[in-house]
């Protein structure tokens, strides 16, 4: 989760040696464009999308993690990445994550790709690791805080468990701050 570097780059083509690079130790999570400075998109390399769920909960820049969700959901959008991969980073990521934007984001986001790119006979236990990580969000954020609230949307939109989410619509065993 430290920042190992920073490079500060106008890139004049689709490849560009970068000298100031030369002989620097490669961190395992390299974030291309982490200040959001550009319209350009990034792009991960394949061991930064291999660290991605060990080190995402561990960035603590708001905006490079929203950085780092980005250039996830536009890998999967482009068949770069297969969705299945958005689950590992969604269930260490998700629980920790205090921003309700990315929140919100990453929750519609990751729960729509799971839904609709995934094969119907993997769908289900996929879905329901999202609504744990929700379960887990919702459990550990203050009660009755919008944190709260977005774990308590992706339980109910991810989650298997039928009985539950009827008790909920009843009114009946809902999390704590979330009566009303």
């Amino acid at each position: 989760g430290d920042r190992a570097w920073e490079v500060e780059l106008e890139l004049d083509a689709d490849r560009v040696e970068v000298p100031e690079l030369a002989g620097r130790p490669v961190p395992r999570l390299v974030v291309p464009n982490a200040a959001d400075t550009t319209w350009a998109t990034a792009v991960l390399d394949a061991e930064s999308l291999a660290a991605l769920p060990a080190q995402l909960p561990q960035v603590d820049e708001p905006v490079t993690r929203a950085m780092l969700w980005a250039a996830l959901f536009d890998a999967v959008a482009e068949g770069e990445t297969d969705p299945r991969e958005l689950v590992a980073p969604f269930t260490r990521a998700f629980p920790a994550e205090s921003d309700a934007s990315i929140l919100a984001t990453a929750g519609a986001y990751t729960a729509r790709f799971v839904r609709t790119m995934v094969p119907a006979a993997e769908r289900e236990g996929l879905l329901e690791a999202l609504a744990a990580a929700g379960r887990e969000r919702t459990a550990t954020a203050e009660p009755g805080t919008t944190t709260a609230w977005l774990g308590a949307r992706v339980v109910a939109g991810c989650s298997s468990d039928a009985e539950e989410l009827r008790r909920w619509a009843r009114g009946q065993d809902l999390p704590e701050g979330l009566e009303a």
